[in-house]
């Protein structure tokens, strides 16, 4: 019997196999182990405060991990790195269980239809598989408690400093800032420039044609599903936006200097011939604090939640008296393994 009040460190890919816990994952964790009978034949990997925590428990953990991960499943046939997983997942029901413990501390007026929404929250999606009502109930319980755990403790919206959010939007607008671009779309007649002169001569009559059925007012993308040689006829010569550098450079000099909405001069280049029709200019340039504010505050927000749980779990831990019995070494292979 060991005294653990810190996470098992996290190595390697196994960082992202467990990732760090929020509520609103609660759901999937609490019903894969929703409670049963205690007996004397359930192995024990642990204890919170005198409650104890199954190996059945963990087991699902990580045979949901594996199945959902090949890649870790062939790792995972080393023993020292199934017993890592294992540690994770247990880690993973202590800290809810630590969770549960302060939250039913807490009075919760609405209990009763809370619970009943939880239930009818795992039955739509499809968590209910081989569950009792009972299980069910006790699953939406506990979940409800550390809900109000986490209300409680202000960790569902936590306030973004302003100060942070602009310190990390002067630190990271390079990595949104946008070279200028223009969206266009375009008909290609396929043509070689050092092929025979007649099938040059044949490239531009069919050019000739789209350019007579465009200037009559016809649709563009009519057009060019009708008679352009690009796969993007299918999308009615559509390529979204294009950069400098992205097509011949003849291509992009004409679209550059194009306004939104003309239809080009006839372009030649190495793929042959082009009518290009410019349908917006994008100037790049680094956007402003305004524009990514509520972007950069959505993002820290989530990474000030994080932060605000791992105190969290950090201090109920300290307070927690934790027994753990799982073994130095995962001995049974967990279905996937091999």
């Amino acid at each position: 019997m060991t005294q653990q009040n810190t996470h098992h460190a996290q190595t390697g890919s196994l960082a992202t196999f467990f990732a760090p816990l929020l509520v609103a994952a609660l759901a999937c964790i609490l019903v894969a182990t929703a409670a049963k009978a205690a007996d004397d034949t359930r192995e024990v990997a642990a204890r919170v405060n005198g409650a104890p925590i199954y190996m059945d428990q963990v087991t699902p953990l990580v045979e949901s991990q594996l199945q959902r991960n090949p890649r870790i499943a062939e790792q995972a046939r080393g023993e020292a790195l199934l017993h890592d997983m294992h540690m994770r997942a247990l880690n993973q029901l202590i800290d809810v269980e630590l969770l549960y413990q302060a939250g039913s501390e807490i009075e919760i007026p609405d209990a009763q239809e809370q619970i009943a929404a939880y239930v009818d929250h795992y039955r739509a999606n499809n968590l209910t598989a081989n569950l009792s009502e009972e299980q069910m109930h006790a699953a939406a319980h506990r979940q409800v408690q550390v809900n109000a755990y986490y209300l409680s403790r202000g960790l569902d919206d936590p306030e973004v400093p302003e100060e942070r959010i602009r310190a990390f939007f002067e630190q990271n607008k390079q990595d949104f800032t946008q070279q200028p671009s223009i969206e266009v779309r375009h008909i290609l007649i396929k043509a070689d420039p050092d092929g025979p002169d007649e099938d040059t001569a044949k490239a531009r009559g069919r050019m000739q044609e789209a350019l007579d059925r465009l200037n009559q007012g016809e649709d563009f993308s009519k057009v060019a599903q009708d008679l352009s040689e690009c796969a993007s006829a299918a999308e009615g010569g559509h390529l979204g936006h294009v950069e400098r550098g992205s097509m011949p450079p003849e291509f992009i000099d004409a679209g550059f200097s194009l306004p939104v909405g003309d239809l080009s001069r006839v372009v030649q280049t190495r793929f042959g011939f082009h009518v290009l029709q410019v349908l917006d200019k994008n100037p790049g340039g680094a956007p402003s604090y305004e524009d990514m504010r509520d972007f950069y505050r959505t993002f820290l927000q989530k990474q000030l939640r994080e932060e605000l749980l791992a105190q969290e779990f950090a201090l109920l831990r300290e307070r927690a008296e934790i027994e753990i019995y799982l073994p130095q070494r995962a001995t049974t292979p967990m279905r996937g393994t091999r």
